[in-house]
């Protein structure tokens, strides 16, 4: 049987059997974790990363898991790639269902189109088996969080030539056609 030990990153709640008051989960990330972590969200470093959720059942078979999550991480500007230290706050709130569930069927139109409401909750997750893992829903949340397209405050970008040199527009394959269609007609 595998331990939590043997498999950083995995923490599988037992949802078949919750209590009615639901189940409370800690997690403060080891280093290790941590380490693992960065390199799941593609980023420099993850100084430290804990997280308080609740599982709790939903209807007769559906679980809510709701919490939070706070993280200290370190990401390249993506100007400049300089590193920058940035703390991350986040929610969690997520609805699983098992596979099979009647409820996770979508919902359609007369023409069979499947209804989608943008500003609405998200669409139930199916989930097989006894246990939800709660550190694929962390992963997935921190990376939702972290900004692709962070940028140190006095990072610029280099200014971009607007004027195209002769020369350049020579070199250009599109230039070139163009001038070759020219011969071709002249022909």
């Amino acid at each position: 049987m595998n331990t939590k030990q043997d498999q950083p990153l995995h923490w599988p709640v037992k949802v078949n059997v919750l209590a009615s008051s639901g189940f409370d989960l800690a997690i403060k990330a080891s280093p290790e974790e941590c380490k693992l972590l960065a390199e799941k969200a593609d980023i420099e470093a993850v100084r430290e990363f804990s997280a308080e959720l609740v599982f709790r059942r939903w209807r007769r078979q559906g679980v809510i898991v709701r919490g939070e999550f706070s993280a200290e991480i370190i990401q390249a500007c993506s100007v400049t790639l300089d590193p920058l230290d940035v703390s991350i706050r986040g929610e969690v709130d997520r609805l699983f269902l098992p596979e099979g569930s009647k409820l996770l069927k979508p919902s359609l139109n007369d023409e069979g189109e499947m209804l989608i409401d943008a500003e609405g909750p998200d669409l139930p997750e199916p989930f097989n088996g006894e246990t939800i893992d709660a550190w694929p829903i962390l992963v997935e949340q921190l990376i939702l969080e972290i900004d692709p397209f962070l940028r140190k405050p006095d990072a610029e970008l280099p200014e971009v030539a607007e004027k195209v040199d002769e020369d350049e527009e020579d070199s250009n394959p599109f230039s070139q056609l163009k001038q070759m269609f020219k011969q071709e007609k002249g022909h």
